[in-house]
């Protein structure tokens, strides 16, 4: 059985590979979900990304070799541990490789959607690779034996911890980097004039450095704490908007517009504009004409 990650889209390829005792629990209709398995592999490699913010806990064993990279930046190398705390921001794809693993983890899967019912600080939107934190790992253990208990945690208690790990995670991004900086109008027009231009290519973050002049590491983080975006998800918000006026359009084709503008494909648009306006691009448009 292979380590198809439970949420979102990519490709893993694996030698010698075995996943068992896999445990997933969901909550507020799987807008949060927990998951606990072992997990043992040769070699795997694995390229995803999801639309919810990811935790990640090795509880026990470890890896040969763990090599992580995301945004276009080696995020990490080296070896899982015990106690290895990851944080995967919603919307980064991260390319790994693993070899030699032989452990269990705990995965926590957040979506965004939830932090701004519970009036959560926006997370950092950086990747934090095999990092240590004694308050964040507790709440994992402790979630982890109650959903090994063989007792359905109740929601208010997984609300809580999940609360209480993101506080942590605000407070600990603070600590590491002070002041994220703004972004100037400019700057931020530039930024959308690239992005309207090149639409239908795949745009990616080295390619918005380079328009601003600015260091990947450094636009990212000051594109987001200006816009509230990540880079990613702007980028996805401006061709679902471009979709919204093509769909105005009586005369094109939905099927030639996933290439237009930029979606892998017909189904990655529609998927995509239902799950940010709560409609597939058909529906919208005949209702659109309807009313027109």
């Amino acid at each position: 059985m292979p380590i198809d990650p439970l949420i979102g889209n990519g490709s893993v390829r694996s030698r010698r590979e075995r996943i068992s005792t896999r445990e997933a629990m969901r909550w507020h209709d799987s807008g949060v979900v927990f998951e606990t398995a072992d997990w043992r592999s040769e070699e795997t490699e694995l390229e995803w990304a999801a639309d919810y913010h990811l935790f990640i806990l090795t509880n026990y064993g470890s890896t040969r070799v763990t090599q992580v990279r995301g945004a276009g930046q080696l995020a990490f190398e080296g070896r899982d541990k015990p106690g290895a705390l990851s944080f995967v921001p919603a919307g980064v794809d991260r390319r790994c490789s693993y070899k030699s693993a032989d452990l269990n983890y705990s995965a926590l899967w957040l979506k965004p959607d939830l932090l701004k019912e519970w009036y959560l600080p926006l997370p950092p939107d950086r990747l934090t690779i095999n990092g240590h934190d004694p308050v964040i790992a507790a709440i994992m253990v402790a979630l982890r034996d109650e959903t090994l208990s063989g007792e359905i945690p109740d929601l208010a208690y997984v609300e809580q911890a999940a609360r209480m790990m993101m506080h942590r995670l605000s407070h600990l991004d603070r600590q590491s980097r002070p002041d994220a900086g703004r972004l100037s109008r400019r700057v931020l027009s530039a930024v959308d004039d690239y992005i309207r231009s090149h639409i239908g290519r795949n745009i990616s973050l080295s390619d918005l450095s380079l328009v601003t002049s600015i260091p990947v590491d450094t636009f990212a983080r000051r594109f987001k704490a200006t816009t509230g975006y990540t880079p990613y998800a702007w980028i996805l918000e401006m061709r679902v908007r471009c979709l919204t006026d093509r769909l105005r359009e009586k005369d094109v084709d939905l099927g030639s517009l996933s290439a237009e503008l930029g979606f892998s494909s017909q189904s990655h648009m529609t998927n995509t504009f239902r799950r940010m306006r709560g409609i597939t691009p058909s529906r919208y448009r005949r209702q659109f004409l309807s009313d027109s």
